[in-house]
């Protein structure tokens, strides 16, 4: 549950531009690539992936 709730908190992040590295230290992972691992997980696709379809 708390990682479904950094995955929703990413969501805002990721539409104001951050970097996937700033957004990965904000929510608490160890590394940029566990962020995307667990956006992954939770989203079917990666955070630029999401970006792009999503706010461009």
């Amino acid at each position: 549950m708390k990682q479904k709730f950094k995955i929703i908190q990413s969501l805002d992040l990721l539409a104001q531009e951050h970097s996937i590295g700033n957004i990965a230290s904000r929510l608490g992972y160890e590394s940029s690539s566990a962020f995307i691992f667990a956006f992954k997980k939770h989203m079917g696709c990666s955070p630029r992936s999401y970006r792009k379809r999503n706010h461009s």
